[in-house]
């Protein structure tokens, strides 16, 4: 898992920048475990 091994390394590093919005490894590594924990539907 690339994010959460950075995430833990340079958790405050900018991850990803979108115009005037940019996210931590921390808060994307966040997001990714949510994702995860959602059940897929339609299945």
């Amino acid at each position: 898992m690339l994010v959460g091994e950075q995430a833990a390394r340079t958790s405050d590093a900018i991850a990803v920048v979108d115009g005037d919005r940019a996210v931590t490894y921390r808060e994307l590594g966040l997001a990714a475990n949510r994702t995860a924990d959602v059940p897929p539907t339609g299945c």
